[in-house]
């Protein structure tokens, strides 16, 4: 399986702010219903706290079209705050701090050949 590596650009002109990068690999796994687990960490290099912290996947079914992609969007376990108008979110994540995640992606999805993922975040302070 080939992975393609996009690199989340959003904060990087900031050096204040937060950064959030994948560590390590994807780990790929199946579970007794045939579904497919992308799991793995990422971690804040970044001076500030990201919050909503997410990891959105590109899942490619073929090399020759990009209508046999499908999106999937996971928020990551790191840390719990609760926000105005009593949000509570468990995907923030501070300074040198790092969340786990996985995706599950559905066996009748059916085979696949790549996919490309990035990170996503945002900031209050």
């Amino acid at each position: 399986l080939k992975n393609n590596i996009e690199e989340h650009t959003l904060n990087n002109n900031y050096p204040n702010s937060a950064k959030i990068i994948l560590m390590g690999d994807f780990i790929e796994e199946q579970d007794n219903n045939y579904n497919t687990i992308l799991s793995g960490q990422v971690k804040n290099i970044g001076k500030k706290r990201a919050d909503f912290v997410k990891i959105n996947f590109t899942i490619y079914k073929d090399k020759q079209t990009q209508s046999s992609s499908t999106n999937f969007t996971v928020f990551i376990n790191g840390e719990t705050r609760e926000f105005e108008n009593n949000i509570i979110s468990n995907s923030s994540l501070s300074e040198n701090s790092i969340g786990a995640f996985s995706v599950i992606i559905p066996s009748d999805f059916g085979p696949f050949t790549s996919y490309t993922y990035t990170i996503d975040w945002e900031q209050y302070d």
